[in-house]
């Protein structure tokens, strides 16, 4: 007895398959008949009534109770409108439930396209009609080639059907690197049970989830792929103790949830839910990271966290807290740098951009706990092609005593320069530079290293640079020497540049409207001596041992010293002259000599002298002046000497060799010159 009828009422998407769902009527079937060829087709509508849309088919099937077939070597085909094969199912054998409309098997089963893309078998199943979903019970394993989880744009063409274009490349998720993916690679997806919904174009994949391919492993609880009506990929969600291992770099990605959206506008991968990334040398936390595949980046936010090796920014010059000069000595593994803002934004390599840029942006703080030292800005920018890391927006970077502040400070690790940009501004011990004490200590109860250790160098600029044993800074330069937290000594100047070598100052070289002076401690009460240098040029050089060792003043030089003393007066010394030549002792920052040269002019209280040149000399505290020396004294004028000295210590001007001179009152004798300076 043969089935009187067989009616098809639906059919399900499954992953790009049409899984055909069949409902069978028979009426009048005999139990233990065996059908010997079991074949139910199904046509699609006007006008295509005459092409096949699948075919179940079954070498054998026997009548059971309840309205139940076994069918044996079951195949389900699937075709287009024009005839091409679509889909193939097959299975051992199953029952198909003619009152609950559904097919089931404890046995296995396969699914795959005709051109092989995309395959699914496992053990156990059930296929509801009535629903349009199929469960897969157990062993469940997907294998998909990977152009199918690429971004996918559709058409209609003019006979109805939907025409699907392959747009982007394959879906891997943050660790994607370098790799370019074989056309023939392939994704597999390993898990205990799945479920797939046609209504709906879901299928969900739950327990021991396992995604391999040529880039990395995913593992996860929960894996739920949606496709749209077109039948291209649409959405991933992997969900629930989610890990990601990167197989070319070891890199690991964890999180509670990650999410994949494609489509023609964007194609992202989202871990979310206490994301964490690490690789070897880097590490990479956030509420959740963004990765772009379109773009190629990954976004981190919000509270971003990234560590580096210590080796991508290390800062010399004044940011190091062990040399003001650039080492090349190897950064261990274990010494990194801590990066955390709002957001983060990481581009990585492609093509026309075979490097990465790191970006972070908003409360941006960097860390290096290997010397404490802390950086803080409102962006920060890391581009490995060239090495430089950039931080800006009310930059700021304190390092062992040392700070620095700027509107944009750069490091440049590959030719190690650093730079500060737009109210520059510098603030580090004197022992930066060695053994440097660029003035004398006036902590007179305190040695030498002592003193040193208590006086600090602030310099303000509009921007400043450190590169190839320079230190420069330029435009509106202003420096101030402390001591403690007093001034000591201040500088003026247009450019300024201090030359480092082998951990010392050899050289500082002011230019442009110099103005440097030194001004007493505040605790002295009874004598005040304020000094000051004007000229064009300033040089100062340092010995090997970092000991002042000479300086030069040129073009416009004026020097002023003012001593002011309590209850007698004050006194106000005058130096002018074209050059100005200071020496100091060997083992102190005291001067030894000084001479100037060129339209020498000096000048204290009402006696003034001029001459081609002026030489002082420390040991006697004398002043020598020489080259038609001419003094003008309120006693009267003395011109046309061999020479003329000042006596500092006993304030008098004496004339040697013959002279010429002219007095209000004659002092007693045409020839005596000890004319002492008035107290």
């Amino acid at each position: 007895m043969t089935p009187r009828a067989v009616q098809i009422v639906g059919r399900i998407v499954i992953g790009g398959l049409v899984a055909i769902m069949f409902v069978t009527t028979l009426r009048g079937q005999q139990k233990g008949m065996v059908i010997n060829i079991f074949r139910v087709p199904e046509y699609y509508e006007t006008p295509y009534q005459n092409q096949m849309k699948f075919l179940l088919t079954g070498a054998e099937g026997r009548p059971l109770e309840g309205g139940k077939v076994l069918l044996k070597q079951v195949k389900v085909e699937t075709f287009a409108r024009t005839g091409e094969r679509q889909a193939i199912g097959s299975s051992p054998e199953c029952i198909y439930d003619t009152v609950n409309r559904a097919v089931n098997s404890t046995g296995p089963m396969q699914l795959q396209t005709a051109d092989g893309k995309f395959f699914i078998q496992g053990d156990g199943f059930l296929l509801q009609q009535t629903n349009l979903s199929m469960v897969i019970s157990n062993n469940v394993q997907t294998t998909l080639h990977n152009d199918l989880l690429a971004a996918q744009t559709s058409r209609t063409k003019s006979d109805g059907s939907t025409e699907t274009n392959l747009t982007a490349a394959h879906a891997a998720p943050i660790v994607n690197t370098n790799a370019v993916l074989a056309t023939n690679s392939i994704t597999k997806v390993f898990s205990d049970h799945a479920d797939f919904s046609s209504v709906s174009n879901l299928a969900i994949y739950s327990g021991n989830v396992r995604v391999v391919d040529s880039q990395m492993d995913l593992t996860c609880e929960v894996m739920t792929l949606r496709r749209s009506t077109n039948g291209s990929l649409e959405s991933i969600v992997a969900e629930i103790n989610v890990v990601i291992v990167g197989k070319q770099d070891g890199s690991r990605a964890t999180g509670e949830k990650a999410v994949y959206i494609v489509n023609q506008e964007r194609e992202t991968v989202e871990l979310m839910g206490n994301a964490h990334w690490q690789d070897v040398q880097r590490e990479a936390k956030a509420d959740s990271f963004v990765f772009d595949r379109k773009d190629n980046t990954v976004r981190a936010e919000p509270n971003a966290y990234l560590r580096l090796p210590r080796a991508t920014l290390n800062p010399s010059g004044p940011l190091s807290p062990k040399s003001i000069a650039p080492t090349n000595a190897p950064i261990g593994m274990g010494e990194s740098i801590e990066i955390t803002s709002r957001v983060l934004t990481m581009h990585l390599p492609t093509t026309n951009r075979p490097n990465r840029v790191m970006i972070a942006r908003t409360n941006v703080v960097i860390l290096n706990p290997a010397d404490n030292s802390r950086g803080t800005g409102d962006e920060a920018v890391y581009t490995e092609a060239n090495g430089t890391f950039r931080l800006s927006g009310k930059a700021r970077w304190l390092s062992d005593q040392r700070l620095v502040t700027g509107d944009t400070l750069t490091f440049d690790r590959t030719n190690q320069i650093f730079t500060a940009q737009g109210n520059a501004y510098l603030k580090l011990p004197v022992t930066t530079f060695g053994k440097t004490s660029l003035l004398p200590s006036k902590s007179a109860d305190s040695t030498h290293h002592a003193a040193l250790t208590n006086q600090f160098l602030e310099v303000f600029s509009d921007n400043y640079d450190y590169g190839d044993n320079l230190l420069t800074f330029r435009e509106n330069v202003r420096a101030n020497l402390l001591e403690g937290e007093e001034i000591n000594g201040w500088l003026v100047c247009g450019w300024l540049s201090v030359q480092v070598i082998s951990n010392q100052v050899k050289s500082i070289v002011a230019r442009q409207n110099v103005a440097a002076g030194q001004v007493p401690p505040p605790n002295e009460s009874t004598r005040k001596v304020y000094k000051k240098l004007n000229c064009e040029v300033l040089t100062v050089n340092f010995s090997s041992n970092g000991q002042t060792e000479s300086f030069i003043a040129d073009q416009k030089v004026v020097a002023k010293q003012d001593e002011l003393r309590a209850g007698t007066n004050d006194i106000h010394t005058l130096l002018k002259a074209d050059v100005l030549t200071g020496y100091f002792f060997a083992q102190t920052n005291q001067v030894e000599r000084m001479v100037a040269e060129r339209n020498v002019f000096l000048e204290q209280g009402e006696r003034s002298a001029q001459g081609v040149k002026a030489v002082y000399t420390a040991t006697n505290n004398l002043v020598e002046l020489s080259g038609e020396p001419t003094a003008k004294l309120p006693e009267g004028r003395i011109t046309e000497a061999e020479s003329l000295i000042w006596d500092r210590a006993n304030e008098k001007l004496s004339a040697r060799g013959r002279f010429k001179s002219e007095w209000k009152r004659p002092p007693g004798g045409t020839n005596q010159t000890n004319l002492r300076f008035p107290k």
